[in-house]
């Protein structure tokens, strides 16, 4: 047997293992015309899935990624409706093809288990080099809680597998694949703009080690990389639409960060520890390790204490570890605490925080790579004991890791198993509407029915001019306020549907309310202009 087939062989049971878990814990995801677990989910699962549903209905336009009828009449970037543009662009293709009701969420939550354990299998087997250990190994990162717990809404950044990618290319491969870096910069661009940065993060620690440490890269060729890895970034970010139709910096750096008891603390994910309490919106940083790898970083520690050469090991990786100490710090924001208690603030100028800052507002995710780093650590902590022996560890440790997640890996089985999604009473005021073009939020949305309001709105293909947005468009707010002035003064576009969700009785005074249609929606009033009877 060639080495390739033999990689391919024991790929392939890294491949089986993702599988395994995808279908146990998600089982009927895969079924493509099933959406009701999204739509009668949270606001993160319909912001994905409403982004994806408007953009299939939206004219081609430039640049590719705007989603022109959506925060319309601005629009809006697909990547900032967290809808995965890798696939969103790509099934758009075909959408001529595809059945009236599609989602490729559960088909992404499978690739990302498979992913997750081919790069986990590739990552460990190059430093145990035993297949044995590398699969055991492989299974504490599929069933990663950081990772988990993003499948619980923000599933485009369950993309951990473009982080174990960076890490594989940085720890292995002594040269500078430049091409397998640009095309996991791309990768990661097309899934979330959080991954993205971290794996640039990830191609500087390479470029710089390879330059300052390892001597096998010149300034020039370092500064030409670094150039042409920007240059393919902002061609990317421009093409997709990032700097087109959204606000790039949000508020909020500080906020959603990560607490220093982030590895310790469960958040419910945890059979046996209980919860530590938290600065408010901090659940962001969340980083729990579970028992399981606890107890194998634990060995890890211990053994580098008893170490005769640590000094020489932390001259060897004093870049790595600065690296790593650079992640943390942004993790933690300005603000740092520990449990409930504010330990010190750091008093940035609120230009930087707003504009500098602002890029990496949901600070707590970008710990990550050292989540996966020490996750590395921990399990390779029984790479100098005998075969039997690791085995055992290993095995012990990872029934151990299973107990301890195991109930919130339950829960997340049934999450979304057999969901229906009922329409409200009163949804048959949503047909036949050939006459409407626009459907208009006042003076905001309507969450409650949002999901149904919007998924409507796609079926008759209607604008929507306000929706869920991980960065809120530009001009939003200037555009609904026109609308709303526009109401005040009696006028109506005979082609909008009127959704207020609050102070109608003040938005329509000065309408002549006998030539329009009126419902009562639940706490909703709906205003069909000139409606034809």
């Amino acid at each position: 047997m060639t080495a390739r087939k033999k990689l391919l062989g024991i790929l392939s049971g890294a491949i089986l293992l993702g599988l395994i878990a995808f279908f146990v814990i998600y089982g009927n995801l895969l079924n493509f015309t099933y959406d009701a677990w999204l739509l009668s989910a949270g606001p993160d699962q319909v912001q994905h899935y409403v982004g994806w549903l408007m953009y299939r209905q939206a004219t081609w336009s430039w640049p590719i990624g705007i989603v022109s009828n959506y925060a319309y009449p601005g629009g809006v970037a697909i990547s900032y409706t967290d809808s995965i543009p890798l696939l969103a662009i790509f099934f758009k293709l075909f959408s001529n093809f595809l059945p009236k009701v599609f989602q490729y969420t559960g088909l992404w939550i499978m690739l990302c288990f498979v992913l997750q354990a081919i790069f986990a299998y590739l990552l460990l087997n190059k430093f145990f080099n035993n297949i044995v250990l590398s699969i055991l190994g492989s299974v504490f990162f599929i069933l990663s809680p950081i990772m988990l717990f993003r499948m619980g809404g923000h599933f485009a950044l369950a993309g951990h597998w473009l982080i174990l990618a960076g890490l594989w290319l940085i720890l292995v491969d002594d040269k500078l694949a430049w091409k397998a870096w640009l095309a996991l910069l791309g990768l990661s661009l097309l899934v979330h703009p959080y991954l993205l940065f971290m794996i640039f993060f990830l191609l500087l620690y390479k470029i710089i080690d390879l330059f300052l440490i390892k001597k096998a890269l010149s300034l020039k060729k370092l500064l030409l990389f670094l150039l042409s890895a920007l240059l393919w970034i902002f061609l990317l970010a421009y093409v997709f639409g990032l700097f087109t139709a959204s606000q790039e910096v949000a508020s909020g750096y500080g906020d959603f960060s990560m607490n220093l008891n982030a590895l310790i603390n469960p958040l419910g994910w945890s059979s046996v520890l209980s919860d530590r309490p938290l600065i408010p919106y901090q659940a962001e940083g969340f980083n729990y390790f579970g028992l399981g790898l606890l107890a194998l970083l634990c060995l890890a520690i211990i053994k580098f204490v008893r170490e005769k050469n640590k000094l020489y090991l932390l001259k060897k990786y004093y870049l790595l570890v600065l690296f790593c100490l650079g992640l943390i710090a942004l993790s933690l924001s300005h603000v740092v605490a520990w449990d409930g208690h504010i330990l010190f603030t750091i008093n940035w100028p609120k230009f930087i925080l707003d504009n500098f800052f602002g890029l990496f507002r949901s600070s707590g995710r970008f710990f990550w790579p050292v989540y996966y780093l020490l996750t590395l650590i921990a399990i390779l902590s029984v790479k100098s004991w005998k075969f039997n022996k690791a085995v055992i560890i290993l095995i012990l440790a990872l029934a151990l890791q299973i107990y301890d997640l195991t109930p919130k890996i339950v829960a997340k089985h049934e999450e979304y198993q057999n969901k229906v999604f009922e329409p409200p009473e009163n949804a048959q005021v949503f047909q036949n509407l050939s006459q409407y073009k626009h459907l208009s939020f006042l003076p905001v949305i309507t969450h409650k029915y949002f999901a149904f309001f919007a998924s409507e709105a796609a079926k008759n293909n209607l604008t929507i001019n306000d929706g869920y947005f991980a960065r809120p468009p530009k001009n939003l707010e200037d555009h609904k306020k026109q609308n709303i002035e526009r109401v005040e003064e009696g006028l109506v576009d005979y082609q909008t549907i009127y959704i207020f969700s609050r102070d109608s009785n003040v938005l329509m005074k000065n309408l002549d309310l006998n030539k329009h249609l009126i419902v009562n929606f639940d706490n909703n009033i709906i205003l069909f202009p000139y409606h034809k009877q």
